[in-house]
């Protein structure tokens, strides 16, 4: 029973809502529902993953008894058959087939690129994935073709303004650059650190000093920093001694104060002194005092905090509210963000009202229009999916007995991406 929830939690907490399509289990085989629990595929399958990318991943045992996978498209039709020992899902575009030892792409139309065989495909973003192929690693389009041949140590992926980190070096003392998508070095690999674009400005190391640079690798500024972070709302975040914050002109505009200091995030970044935490606007003034002892980014129009064991949400304006019957929040996704009072959880929706009282035992984050939700009953479990109401939409039964105690079974799944901060030890 453990196996079922974990398989279907792990591929509910993958990716945000762009499909309609939910796995469920009946007498041992996988089938797919839509958001309104409407059978769209039925229970043919020996396996059934999330939906990913417009495509889910099923298998099928063959007469040979080998269990093949292939994959099914948000219509519910099994566009590529079951063939493939080892496939991954698809994201950006493609999926990776693993054929003798070898790596190859599958596209959306059931092409396998035959020709083209490598030792690693790392996921497609923006449009390129990474190979690698007799010790170096190259870029190749969503199609399958190379774009950009195998010539660099390591390679990363390109961020939005058409620029990736490689090396053409070995070794610990390896130097870094950046290219474009033609391959051509735009910044030359002399750096010992690099960070990666983010709203057209990045980071370089030379000697100790981490320095700000533009998309041509122009300096923002002729000062060396401890520390650099991401530029966001105007602003990035850089370090001597203590933090502080430079415009895109080069300027400190918030004095270095901060013991810490997050990036900017819906106007508001989070910042910590004396072992507490607060939030500042982009004026540098602080919303609230040093009062929370675990904060996170924004999300949408809120804030997760907590004081100690009480945890509750902020608005922009530094007003908050906490209770010490919560004892955890999740981030929102689809609208939703998860709960926990007692040993139930439950919903809060996204203007932090009780959405979906806390009744069930285990819960999933939403995924799209639908979450996944555990309610202990007679002799065992009730599994299911329920909506933004709380109504469930397709439910199932599995007989346990005795009743599981470990509370973390469903709650083994992907933290959310925005982090959180603690008190320092």
């Amino acid at each position: 029973m453990r196996y079922i929830f974990h398989l279907i939690l792990i591929s509910l907490a993958a990716s945000t809502y762009a499909q309609t399509l939910y796995p469920f289990p009946q007498d041992g085989m996988w089938g797919y529902i839509n958001d309104r629990g409407d059978v769209v595929v039925q229970p043919v399958y020996t396996s059934a993953g999330k939906m990913i990318d417009g495509m889910a991943r099923i298998s099928r045992v063959n007469d040979r008894n080998e269990n093949l996978f292939g994959f099914i498209n948000s219509a519910g039709r099994e566009v590529i058959q079951p063939a493939f020992t080892s496939v991954s899902d698809f994201e950006g575009g493609v999926a990776r087939v693993l054929i003798r030892g070898k790596y190859h792409f599958l596209l959306k139309n059931g092409t396998l690129k035959n020709d083209q065989a490598f030792d690693e495909i790392e996921v497609a973003t923006n449009g390129i994935a990474i190979f690698k192929r007799n010790g170096l690693y190259g870029y190749a389009s969503t199609n399958g073709n190379i774009i950009i041949n195998e010539t660099f140590t390591a390679a990363y992926n390109f961020s939005d303004n058409g620029r990736a980190v490689v090396s053409l070096d070995e070794g610990r003392n390896k130097k870094y650059g950046y290219i474009d998508r033609s391959g051509n070095f735009v910044i030359a690999p002399e750096y010992l650190g690099v960070k990666h674009f983010v709203n057209g400005f990045a980071a370089i190391k030379n000697g100790r000093k981490w320095y700000v640079i533009d998309s041509n690798g122009v300096l923002v500024s002729d000062v060396g920093f401890d520390a650099v972070g991401s530029f966001s709302n105007g602003l990035i975040n850089v370090r001597k001694g203590t933090w502080g914050y430079m415009n895109s002109a080069g300027d400190i505009v918030i004095n270095y104060k901060f013991r810490m200091a997050d990036r900017f995030s819906n106007g508001l970044a989070i910042v910590g002194d004396n072992k507490a935490f607060s939030y500042i606007n982009t004026s540098g003034e602080l919303v609230t005092p040093y009062t929370f002892t675990r904060v996170y980014r924004f999300d949408g129009k809120l804030a997760r905090v907590s004081v100690k064991d009480e945890n509750g949400f902020m608005n922009a304006d530094g007003r908050y509210n906490i209770t010490d019957k919560i004892s955890s929040i999740g981030a929102f996704h689809s609208g939703l963000a998860k709960m926990k009072a007692g040993n139930y959880y439950g919903y809060y929706s996204s203007d932090a009202k009780l959405a979906i009282k806390p009744l069930y035992l285990y819960a999933s984050d939403f995924d799209g229009r639908l979450a996944l939700t555990v309610a202990p009953t007679t002799g065992g479990y009730n599994i299911s999916y329920i909506n933004s109401t709380g109504r469930s939409v397709k439910s199932w039964n599995v007989e346990y007995n005795p009743i599981i105690k470990n509370q973390q079974v469903f709650y083994n799944m992907a933290y959310p991406s925005v982090p959180f901060y603690r008190v320092w030890t």
